[in-house]
């Protein structure tokens, strides 16, 4: 087993007697197996730390009133209480949640599940936002060397490392129309989950190179925002996106023209959920 510091140490010293959980913390990852806790019984337990203030020792036998549902539901099996240690040396403060895993005689949850994003519609959009798209995405060599083959790209300037060597640049460019795929991918998730279709792009440009090993990042703002005049479902949505390196340097800017679904309108997500077979259920330690 991994070994911990601090609060997760003293975590597992209390709960020693017991025989299977699993903590994790800071990304390391440990086992101890408990046969039960509080009088739950389980199969392993997690522990996930966050920041409050120091409330003294887990004690198992005050651990009933902290026992609470977790959002399985009733039934799940699974239930939560807490533990308090503070990091004496460091002056740091952190709380421990030990998760209970279901037993066997727990049922699939009935629960409906919740979609944590549908984007934006048309509805949700006011000019002058400004959306920083949550993720960076790392150029590598073999992006541009494989984007320039997929797309008969001849330019030696982005795969022939040697000739790129004897050009002002030094080293590969990264093909142009990779940077602007990535940053138009960047920004769905803000602005076009609910597109009904690209229109264009317009006043493409790219200020400052893109080399290997770059890291690139984005933000959108909203220019325009209409209803259509030919189809009821869908408005027109122009936006204008910014993209730019590791240091803040812009490395492309661009303006796009898509028709984004109206609130209620469009095919909406899928409806599959997940059948529990015999396989599924022993897979997962659950019973029907």
């Amino acid at each position: 087993m991994h070994q911990h510091v601090g609060a997760v140490d003293q975590l597992v010293q209390d709960l020693a007697p017991l025989r299977s959980f699993d903590v994790q913390r800071d990304g390391l990852l440990g086992a101890i197996e408990p046969h039960e806790v509080a009088g739950h019984p389980c199969h392993r337990l997690v522990v996930v730390p966050c920041e409050v203030p120091h409330a003294g020792a887990l004690d198992l036998d005050d651990a009933g009133p902290e026992v609470g549902e977790l959002p399985g539901g009733k039934g799940s099996g699974d239930r939560m209480f807490q533990s308090d240690h503070g990091d004496a040396g460091k002056g740091e403060h952190s709380q421990e949640y030990i998760r209970a895993m279901s037993d066997e005689n727990a049922s699939p949850s009935t629960q409906p599940p919740t979609v944590s994003w549908l984007g934006r519609f048309l509805e949700d959009f006011t000019v002058g936002d400004v959306y920083r798209h949550p993720l960076g995405r790392t150029v590598l060599p073999t992006d541009n060397s494989w984007l320039s083959m997929l797309t008969q790209n001849t330019a030696p300037l982005h795969f022939d490392r040697a000739y790129a060597a004897r050009t002002e640049f030094g080293r590969p460019l990264v093909d142009s129309t990779f940077t602007l795929a990535l940053i138009t991918g960047q920004s769905v998730v803000d602005v076009s989950m609910n597109v009904r279709a690209n229109l264009g792009w317009d006043r493409v440009r790219m200020p400052n190179p893109v080399f290997e090993g770059d890291t690139l990042y984005s933000q959108s703002e909203v220019l325009s925002v209409r209803e259509s005049g030919s189809r009821a479902d869908v408005g027109v949505l122009t936006v204008r996106t910014v993209g730019f390196n590791q240091d803040g340097v812009v490395v492309t800017t661009f303006e796009r023209t898509l028709l984004v679904y109206r609130r209620g309108h469009g095919p909406g997500l899928t409806t599959v959920s997940p059948v529990w077979d015999q396989r599924a259920l022993k897979a997962a330690g659950l019973s029907l």
